[in-house]
């Protein structure tokens, strides 16, 4: 009896098998990360405690990601791989996402007006 063949890794945008693994320092992804949301889960190339992070690069398209991650399994619905039901639902969810932090966005700015005024309402209060 033989082991069952273990699928090769392929790039989640185009499908490609060439994919080359390169460690990159945490520090130098920490950026990319908080851009990225955090990626909404630990990806499988970053261990605890570890100073780099294994970042997974296409050598035909040049997509990079990490492996594991939510990242990763967004590109792959994105790239209609994972069918046309998952872009769907992957692209509406990032619409409902825009649209949070565009609420977000409001209502932080209503916030600080809201703030704006009460500070001017009691300096004027202050000053007579």
């Amino acid at each position: 009896m033989t082991a069952p063949e273990e699928e090769a890794a392929s790039c989640p945008k185009c499908g490609s098998k060439s994919i080359q693994a390169v460690p990159v320092n945490r520090q130098n992804i920490a950026k990319a990360l908080l851009t990225a949301d955090l990626l909404g889960s630990t990806a499988a190339g970053v261990a605890a405690g570890s100073s780099t992070v294994i970042q997974a690069v296409c050598l035909k398209c040049g997509c990079q990601w990490l492996p594991g991650s939510e990242q990763e399994r967004r590109i792959h619905a994105l790239s209609g791989r994972a069918g046309p039901g998952a872009k769907l639902a992957e692209l509406e969810a990032i619409q409902d996402e825009e649209d949070e932090a565009s609420n977000t966005r409001i209502r932080i700015a209503v916030a600080i007006a809201v703030l704006a005024v009460i500070g001017l309402i009691l300096v004027g209060i202050a000053n007579h």
